[in-house]
């Protein structure tokens, strides 16, 4: 008994000294395959998860970087509703404690959305939908929803594309664009809103749009964003994904560009 006291305690102390430490504020792009899967983690060690991969294999890459003992998200966020972004998210709210679920007002029936929904119904999770000027702060990090523009409730699910979530994500005069799935029309929308704003684009970090498609990436958005970096979230498929177009324009850019399928999970602090 006493020893179990003792190990208990010091697994206690272990779990307060944890949360106690101050850290970088970490982005993870979860290698999942085909699909997205993002993990921000603040300096103590708040998580926000945008997106959960196609299947459960988004379980055993959080499991290298959610302790078990600390086994919170305090929120998830389906930057939009199609299998290769949600397939994986009625797995994490079963397995972990999740605080609280966003997703864009695209929301349409499939087998895959009425798993999601039914997770969070049956854990009573809090449920909100974002769309562009929403913005919040946790632990110092900023987090603000750029895109996508009013979108309705019960969207065409063929259109789900052009309602995902853009985030960016600050922090010590840094920040990183997670860019979703949308296309080169969408991007012009999103530019013209940042302009009408007056709000910059410019990051060191940019999650490439709809795993390196031809159709997004395009030149007028990367020059706004000119990210240093350009992650690649993409596995094996039958679209080509990522594109030699979108490769290139990255390329010209100067940008170094990192994939999920090459190099697995990819971890940027700032």
């Amino acid at each position: 008994i006493g020893a179990g006291l003792m190990v208990g305690g010091l697994g206690a102390f272990g779990m307060l000294i944890y949360f106690a430490r101050s850290g970088p504020t970490t982005i993870s792009m979860l290698d999942v395959g085909q699909g997205d899967a993002i993990l921000v983690e603040t300096p103590h060690h708040r998580r926000v998860l945008v997106d959960g991969g196609p299947n459960r294999i988004v379980l055993s890459q959080l499991g290298r970087s959610v302790p078990l003992w600390s086994n919170r998200i305090d929120a998830v966020i389906a930057s939009h509703l199609d299998a290769d972004h949600i397939g994986g998210l009625d797995d994490v709210i079963e397995r972990f404690r999740v605080g609280q679920v966003f997703a864009s007002g695209a929301i349409h029936q499939t087998d895959t959305t009425k798993d999601f929904f039914a997770q969070i119904s049956s854990h009573a999770l809090p449920f909100s939908q974002l769309q562009e000027g929403m913005e919040w702060e946790l632990d110092g990090v900023g987090f603000s929803v750029l895109y996508p523009q009013g979108v309705t409730v019960g969207a065409n699910p063929t259109e789900s594309n052009s309602a995902a979530i853009v985030l960016k994500v600050s922090a010590n005069n840094r920040c990183a664009l997670l860019a979703a799935d949308i296309s080169a029309t969408d991007e012009a929308a999103l530019l013209e809103y940042a302009a009408q704003k007056q709000i910059s684009l410019d990051c060191d970090l940019l999650k490439v749009a709809h795993h390196g498609s031809k159709y997004g990436s395009s030149n007028e958005f990367l020059h706004a964003v000119t990210p240093q970096t350009a992650v690649i979230s993409v596995g094996k498929n039958s679209y080509g994904h990522p594109t030699q177009e979108a490769l290139n324009r990255l390329q010209e850019l100067g940008a170094t560009v990192f994939r999920t399928d090459q190099r697995g999970s990819i971890e940027w602090q700032f």
